[in-house]
Parts: C-alpha cells; sequence; structure tokens
C-alpha cells in the first residue's frame, strides 16, 4: 500500500507462507496507480514473477492461470495471454471466463472462427448470466 517495493519484495521473500496469487494482484494495484513510471514497471516485473509462481503454488491454478493472462496483458504481450488463457482452461474447462476472455483476445486478432467456437463455449457455460459474455458471442457471429 505505501508502494515501498524494495521493502515489500524483502519481506515477502522472507513469508513462509506467502500467496503468490494475492502477492501479484497486490503488485498490479500498484502497477496501474503508481505515480512514477519506474515504479510501474517494477511492480509490473514483480507481479509477473509472482503470477508466474502463483501458476504452481495456487491453490486455484485455473485462477492463477486467468490472473497471470491480465499480467501478460499489461505487457502487451498478446502470446502470453493467449498462453495463459488456454491454461486456465485446461486446468478449468468448465469456467466461462478464460473462453470468454480468449474469444475476444482471438476477434482482437482477427481469428474469427476460433473467436466463434470460444464465445459459443463461453455462452454455454455462462447460461446466460453475464449479458457482456452474449454480447460477445453476437459481435464474434456478425464478423
Amino acid at each position: 500500500a505505501a508502494r515501498d517495493l524494495t521493502s515489500a519484495a524483502a519481506h515477502y521473500a522472507a513469508s513462509r507462507n506467502g500467496d503468490d496469487l494475492w502477492y501479484s494482484r497486490q503488485l498490479m494495484t500498484v502497477a496501474g496507480t503508481a505515480p512514477l513510471i519506474p515504479q510501474r514497471i517494477a511492480a509490473l516485473q514483480q507481479a509477473s514473477t509472482s503470477g508466474e509462481r502463483a501458476t504452481h503454488t495456487a491453490e486455484a491454478p485455473f485462477n492463477a492461470w486467468y490472473s497471470l493472462s491480465q499480467v501478460r496483458a499489461s505487457q502487451g504481450n498478446a502470446a502470453g495471454v493467449e498462453s495463459a488463457l488456454r491454461a486456465a482452461i485446461a486446468a478449468h474447462p468448465n469456467w466461462f471466463k478464460p473462453h470468454w476472455t480468449l474469444a475476444q483476445l482471438l476477434v482482437l486478432e482477427r481469428r474469427i472462427p476460433e473467436a466463434r467456437a470460444q464465445a459459443q463455449t463461453a455462452a454455454d457455460l455462462d447460461a446466460g448470466k453475464h449479458p457482456e459474455v452474449s454480447r460477445t458471442l453476437q459481435e464474434a457471429n456478425r464478423l
């Protein structure tokens, strides 16, 4: 919260029961709000490292993979986003969110047949609970 990344990293490294996913998410918040660019870059780098570690240590690896996709998006790494989303899907194929997010990425990349398939899967799994998921399917089908 104080944006002292050096101290935070030292305290976190010293803890034996660190929650890598929580730490990565906290660092993403810092990366998005820090007033100085060097702080933002450092926070994003640390978020990436702890986010990657979380995919092996989290109780719900699918959630860690999804979170890592957000880190990769912040880094402008589309291939990394796709890879993390596909790992989230592999870890929990019945969760709509990574399918939905992957569909959006595939639309942006103009990979329309794949986008439609992912959007359809997301819509089926979501069962109409989130209108934005249905809108993504409609958009993919219009292309």
